[in-house]
Order: structure tokens, then sequence, then C-alpha cells
């Protein structure tokens, strides 16, 4: 299924990185949580994602994460390109302590 994005969704979009680009992803998480629920697809997981690893939460962002993995493969099939998404998960499972699980994903 195609999640459509409204204008507001990318209002609320720039936003968000407006306020990650001054490093205050603390911040920028409501936002990037009121995404998903705008527009539940695996962009919108990814950013949560990745904000959630910046605030040092990494067993929520692996699952929010894992999400984004699922979403991504379902929405391009075999052509997805999964590699921003391992990238951050295997920063995810390196910042849970878990080395193995993150080398399976960075290598």
């Amino acid at each position: 299924d195609v999640v459509l994005r409204s204008d507001a969704y990318f209002d609320v979009d720039a936003l968000a990185e407006l306020i990650e680009s001054a490093d205050d992803y603390w911040a920028s998480l409501p936002l990037r949580e009121r995404l998903v629920k705008m527009a539940p697809d695996s962009h919108s997981y990814y950013s949560l994602g990745v904000a959630l690893i910046e605030t040092q939460q990494p067993v929520r962002a692996i699952e929010i994460l894992e999400k984004a993995k699922s979403l991504r493969s379902a929405e391009y099939g075999d052509e997805a390109d999964l590699s921003a998404i391992y990238d951050a998960l295997g920063v995810a499972h390196l910042s849970s302590g878990d080395k193995v699980q993150a080398r399976s994903f960075l290598e």
C-alpha cells in the first residue's frame, strides 16, 4: 500500500529536519512520532529510528528500524535499498552493547 503524504506532513518533516540540523534530536522526537502517525511508511519510521539513536534510546530505535526495514521491503520488493536502514540498525545494536548483531548489519 502506498502512503500519501499531505502538505502538512512535509511541513512537519521540514521543521523536524531544521531542529535536527541544530543537533536537538530530543526536540524533534515528538515531531518524528507525529510523522509516523501521519504517514506510517518506511521513511517516517527510519527518521524516527535515527532520532532515537541520537537520543541514546537504542532498544526502541531497533524496534522502530526493524519496522522501517519490513515496510521498505513491502514498499519496494526486491528493488528495496536497505543500506541506510542496515547502517542505522548496526549503530543502534552497537549502542545497545550487542557487537555481534551490530557487525551483521554493518558488514
